[in-house]
């Protein structure tokens, strides 16, 4: 599993060296990138009702990484306090608790882009 990570990671790098983000991914901590690239497999196998990201795929493996660069730009939040209960009657109280968040990552708009002929239901051909 670790050398799979450290694969995965190692295909990060490359695939962030040559863009824009490059500077923006090579910036973290490895142990942050890590983790981001775990999350972000987790995430999308969540939205594609997987049991794990197929990896192999170049689509899905470049949409991890997107996922993953994401997450590091938008740490997720921890759970605000949420109203439970409040009285009116007399002087009144409100009691507050922190609910645990059921909400699902958000998925970055580049993931979605490369994620969309699978969503669809087909595969993309390159022509050129």
């Amino acid at each position: 599993m670790t050398e799979a990570i450290a694969e995965l990671a190692s295909a990060a790098d490359a695939y962030f060296r040559d863009g824009f983000e490059g500077d923006e991914w090579s910036g973290h901590q490895p142990e942050f990138r890590r983790r981001a690239l775990i999350s972000a497999q987790r995430a999308l196998a969540a939205l594609l009702n997987a049991p794990e990201l197929d990896l192999t795929r170049p689509e899905l493996k470049h949409a991890c990484f997107e996922q993953a660069l994401h997450q590091l730009r938008h740490p997720p939040r921890p759970p605000e306090p949420q109203l439970i209960s409040e009285e009116i009657s007399g002087l009144g109280r409100r009691s507050w608790a922190e609910l645990p968040v059921s909400a699902p990552p958000e998925i970055a708009p580049r993931a979605m882009q490369l994620l969309a002929p699978v969503l669809n239901g087909c595969r993309r051909l390159n022509r050129g």
